[in-house]
């Protein structure tokens, strides 16, 4: 639904930035049962979509896809170790016997980025010409390796979603609130083994987890307009870099990148 004085692209993005950095402050410094806990992780639970719903627009407008892929995987290399470092708070490498040993969790902690590149890489799988029986091997494929990434396998849902449905706001608000009160809560318990133990804890993980649909209020006032032409070069890269760079500087400001470090020398010693 076309909004001449609605939310441009670059406006949701900026959102998202704000809103995601509020919900990774939560983690870090505010108790997640708390009321300003739940508030904040709410905020953040809208970002989600917004990325899902951008990189579909993203898919469609851009003039380069390889360029876009390619983009895309680098910067979910980059945002590696920050993303691990940020989820555990130490360097993806310990010393055994004076050897150094990759921290098996490592590959099984990715950021949001990868998760989101192999989304992409399933709407080119999608709109491609390839045959069918390949072509449903590729994307079950890319759902199944989205399993170890932040958001899971409900990132490439909600972009099949925003695909399938592009330009039909109405299918996409009906989709994006079963995914999210019904599909995603039911994912997080037995896909994801979220406990259930703890009643009262269980249920406020899981109620600020089902506000995703609150990202349809931002996303109604899209106007389909990209960015400002003056500001096009910052929009364009400002996500791919805030992205590792605030991670670390949460990691700095909690446990200090330089204790870390220094820890991890000292099992060099």
């Amino acid at each position: 639904m076309h909004k001449s004085r609605g939310l441009s692209a670059s406006a949701l993005k900026y959102y998202a930035l704000i809103a995601m950095t509020i919900d990774h402050f939560a983690w870090y410094f505010v108790s997640t049962y708390s009321w300003l806990g739940q508030v904040m992780h709410i905020i953040g639970r809208t970002v989600i979509p917004i990325m899902c719903a951008l990189l579909v627009e993203g898919f469609y407008k851009t003039r380069n896809i390889k360029k876009y892929v390619l983009r895309m995987a680098v910067f979910a290399l980059i945002s590696w170790i920050p993303y691990f470092m940020f989820q555990f708070a130490r360097l993806p490498f310990f010393v055994i016997a004076g050897r150094i040993v990759i921290d098996k969790n490592l590959f099984v902690a990715q950021s949001v980025i990868y998760t989101l590149t192999l989304s992409l890489l399933m709407l080119v799988v999608l709109h491609s010409k390839i045959k069918k029986p390949v072509k449903v091997i590729l994307v079950i494929l890319l759902f199944a390796l989205t399993y170890v990434g932040d958001w899971g396998i409900y990132a490439p849902l909600l972009v099949l979603v925003f695909d399938k449905f592009r330009g039909d706001f109405k299918r996409q608000a009906i989709s994006v609130c079963f995914l999210g009160l019904v599909l995603w809560p039911v994912l997080l318990i037995t896909l994801y083994g979220m406990a259930v133990t703890n009643l009262s804890d269980s249920l406020s993980r899981i109620f600020f987890q089902m506000t995703t649909p609150l990202a349809l209020i931002p996303l109604y006032f899209y106007n389909e307009k990209r960015e400002n032409v003056k500001f096009k070069f910052i929009n364009k890269w400002i996500f791919y870099i805030y992205y590792p760079v605030h991670l670390l500087v949460l990691v700095e400001l909690r446990f200090g990148i330089g204790a870390i470090v220094n820890n991890f020398l000292v099992q060099l010693k």
